[in-house]
């Protein structure tokens, strides 16, 4: 036995030469297994890992690449946790040569772990390239928790260049047992696009999910698959997620930061979602979901929780994206959305905000809170905005842009939009529909009268229709499930100097 750990000890690779023992680019094709705190510095090669071959440390270690590619499907860099139960962790650094093109990137058609059966480990990338996440089925990156009660790790990717995720980024507790989501950190100064099977998630059972920060430093963000922190079990409360976009935004997949998912009277809180762009402007084109509990019988609610965005660009909420912060269970309260522009808010046809406090099974969740804010605001036909409960909750649209004598108005309410604060049993809500600085419209056909309503141009047995008035709410109240209230809000900001050029 003894001389058996001795010649397993001496097998382990401590540096670059052990690793790389051949001039040229180095391709490694078995298994080589790492020193534990090893540092393999090998900044001037280029390295392979070839289909079937492996890098693993059992515990952490470091290495650095001028280039480093996994090939798919089975290339992997393993850190795998130690007799102990300690998490497996590495730091892999694919430093830049200015000399040699293409280097600084990392290139992933395999696998990158540091999964564990007590808890994920920790994996760090830092590239001055551009990191890529290939297709190649299964594979990605993942800090996953696999044995009972085990909690997700943390993945951090930092890159200079691009990213492009294409397969799995989790960070997951595991599904049985009390455990929370991990932490994931993707960073890169251009773009960041996950797409094809590239879902980004940390959920977490009973303790909670987890939290995922994108950030784009100058580039777009454009997430075609989903992202998900959500809590599981009865008191698992969703994480976070914060997006950054340098310039433009685009949620094409869902994001979920639920609570209580899947729990028979699940009482866990939604989580929060945060959204921030440049001038490209967000557009949420699918749903975002960050409800409270999961069963109508839980005895107590959970919260709805919170969606916020600002945009220095235009802030669109496409006719198929939705905002859900309501709550499902108990007599919970609903969340909040706040959205925020620079430029122009538009809730587009379809499109739903959803802030209900649950009334089921005799439920008095109050609703929650929306507020729209921007240059310009429009609702279109057929949006709805749902801030009904037990109690009404508040809605709140502000356009802070100067109204002009005729044309389109700054603030404008659909007559066919359905803006919801009533009360059930309980006190109805507020609608505040209030600009910059109000104007009156003048009716059709009869000038120079003066409106704000349809009913201002009576003459005779005729209505006329009531125009150019801030806000536009199309001379009627139908839209309004509560009786709007239309005043000078004059605490929003001068939209004299747009952000981003001139205006959206």
């Amino acid at each position: 036995m003894l001389l058996h750990a001795a010649v397993a000890r001496a097998a382990t690779i401590k540096t670059c030469d052990a690793l790389c023992p051949n001039p040229g680019a180095c391709t490694i094709g078995e298994t080589k297994l790492i020193e534990p705190d090893a540092v393999l510095d090998c900044r001037d090669r280029d390295i392979v890992v070839g289909n079937y071959g492996t890098i693993k440390v059992v515990g952490e270690f470091t290495l650095r690449a001028r280039t480093l590619t996994l090939n798919g499907p089975s290339g992997a860099i393993l850190a795998v946790e130690d007799d102990d139960g300690d998490p497996g962790a590495m730091t892999i650094e694919v430093v830049k040569d200015d000399a040699v093109a293409g280097s600084g990137n990392f290139n992933i058609y395999g696998k990158v772990r540091a999964n564990g059966a007590h808890d994920g480990g920790d994996i760090v990338v830092h590239a001055d390239g551009d990191i890529t996440i290939h297709q190649s089925g299964d594979d990605g990156a993942e800090a996953d928790g696999t044995g009972v009660g085990a909690s997700g790790g943390s993945i951090l990717l930092d890159a200079g260049g691009a990213i492009l995720i294409e397969d799995p980024v989790h960070a997951a507790g595991n599904t049985s047992g009390d455990n929370s989501g991990g932490t994931l950190d993707i960073h890169a100064v251009g773009d960041i696009t996950a797409r094809l099977d590239g879902h980004i998630a940390a959920p977490g059972k009973f303790r909670g999910g987890g939290s995922v920060s994108i950030a784009s430093d100058t580039g777009d963000v454009i997430l075609q698959e989903h992202v998900d922190v959500d809590g599981r079990g009865n008191d698992g409360d969703g994480g976070s997620i914060e997006i950054e976009a340098g310039d433009s935004l685009q949620i094409m997949e869902a994001i979920t930061a639920r609570g209580g998912v899947g729990a028979a009277g699940g009482e866990a809180s939604g989580g929060s979602v945060s959204l921030r762009s440049g001038c490209g402007g967000i557009t949420v084109a699918s749903s975002i979901t960050v409800s409270g509990g999961d069963d109508t019988s839980g005895p107590d609610g959970g919260n709805g929780g919170s969606i916020t965005a600002f945009a220095l660009g235009n802030l669109t909420i496409a006719s198929t994206g939705s905002l859900v912060t309501r709550a499902l269970s108990g007599g919970g309260p609903g969340g909040g959305v706040s959205l925020r522009s620079a430029s122009k808010v538009l809730v587009a046809g379809g499109a739903m905000l959803d802030v209900r406090g649950d009334t089921s099974s005799g439920g008095q969740g109050p609703a929650g809170r929306v507020a729209l804010s921007g240059c310009e605001v429009e609702v279109a036909a057929s949006a709805t905005i749902d801030a009904t409960g037990h109690s009404g909750g508040k809605i709140a649209l502000h356009a802070g842009k100067a109204p002009p004598a005729q044309g389109a108005q700054p603030l404008l309410v659909n007559k066919l939009a359905a803006i919801h604060a009533a009360g059930g049993a309980g006190t109805p809500g507020r609608i505040a529909v209030a600009p910059l600085t109000t104007k009156s419209g003048t009716c059709a056909n009869i000038p120079p009268r003066s409106c704000q309503w349809n009913t201002d141009c009576v003459e005779g047995c005729l209505t006329y229709e009531c125009q150019n008035a801030n806000p536009d709410v199309q001379g009627v109240s139908t839209q309004f499930d509560v009786a709007p209230e239309i005043y000078d809000e004059n605490t929003l900001g001068s939209c004299e100097h747009p952000a981003c050029g001139g205006g959206q």
